[in-house]
């Protein structure tokens, strides 16, 4: 039986739109990342170095329509978002643009309000209505040519608020009402290269998605779903398999991991930057724990205390696997 031409089109394009976000997998914290209008990209994340790579094209994102590389999550409710940005490269057009963006749908066209730093160092709020209206803006008082920008996007019951400044400095914030988007949108990252032949590059560090205390959820992970393979950390070299439970929990100062030391893997001497404990579930482990070399096995706790060094590598047949429990700092989660 021959399907209606109109119907089929519909079929089709379902299936290709399905497959499309089907294929394509988490990145970090966010659900996936996907090009928005006639844009091409990609976005990766380095577990070691809390680091996100993007890369976008896309002609502008401005008047009726945006063409930018979006790694995003949905979300609701009030919630800030904040990252450590910063350009690769000198880039080709003064007003390419990385930074947030929260929109209720990935049309280009969508309704949306974003907090952009332009390759030239305009950091501006922009925003569009509803959808199909032109894009307005609200230039910061700050200028970060060349910076290493925090940018932060919060809403707040309704109301809109950008906060920037370079790294280290006080930031300047200024709010935004009269835009209403619904309660859940789509916030992430993105890159937007301003020149449709041109992909442009950045880094964003140190990313933060939190909502208020009375928003967080309780949340059940298993180990199956968090797994992912890693060298072993602070340049102990090795094969690991790491399990960072809750890593997108918001407001969650807490990191609990698990980690399994492959043959000969090691978690490298390093220095310690807050109080830590590793518990050890089974193998046997060489620590160096402050310059004093012993050797660990299953049912032993090691406390590192803040200032002090150390180090583990497995020995032995079987894989070494430990718990870690530190408490991270507000503007730092480290592997």
């Amino acid at each position: 039986m021959e399907l209606p031409s109109r119907l089929l089109t519909l079929v089709l394009g379902s299936a290709v739109f399905g497959g499309v976000l089907g294929a394509q997998s988490p990145v970090g914290v966010f659900t996936t990342d996907t090009n928005v209008g006639r844009a091409s990209g990609s976005a990766s994340y380095d577990p070691q170095q809390q680091t996100y790579l993007v890369a976008g094209s896309g002609q502008n994102m401005w008047d009726t329509r945006d063409d930018f590389h979006f790694v995003w999550k949905r979300i609701s409710g009030n919630f800030t978002l904040s990252t450590r940005a910063r350009f690769i490269g000198s880039g080709l057009e003064e007003h390419r643009k990385i930074g947030w963006t929260i929109r209720p749908s990935l049309e280009p066209g969508s309704a949306h309000v974003t907090a952009a730093l332009h390759g030239n160092g305009l950091m501006s709020l922009q925003f569009r209505r509803q959808t199909g209206a032109i894009t307005e803006e609200e230039k910061s008082a700050d200028s970060l040519p060349g910076a290493d920008a925090i940018i932060r996007l919060e809403r707040r019951d309704g109301a809109y608020y950008m906060s920037v400044a370079q790294f280290g400095d006080t930031l300047v914030t200024q709010r935004l009402t009269g835009v209403l988007l619904p309660d859940t949108v789509y916030v992430g990252l993105f890159v937007c290269s301003h020149n449709a032949a041109v992909t442009e590059r950045a880094t964003f560090r140190d990313v933060r998605i939190t909502t208020p205390a009375g928003q967080a959820s309780s949340l059940i992970e298993h180990d199956t779903i968090v797994a992912a393979q890693q060298p072993g950390p602070h340049g102990g070299g090795g094969l690991t398999t790491a399990y960072s439970f809750f890593a997108g929990a918001p407001n969650l100062q807490l990191v609990f991991r698990k980690r399994a030391l492959h043959h000969g893997a090691a978690i490298g001497y390093h220095r310690q930057d807050e109080d830590e404990i590793y518990y050890v579930v089974s193998g046997t482990g060489a620590l160096t724990l402050n310059g004093q070399r012993s050797v660990v096995g299953a049912g032993t706790a090691i406390l590192t205390r803040t200032g002090s060094s150390h180090g583990i590598q497995q020995v032995g047949s079987d894989d070494l696997v430990i718990i870690i429990v530190y408490q991270q700092s507000n503007d730092a989660r480290r592997p």
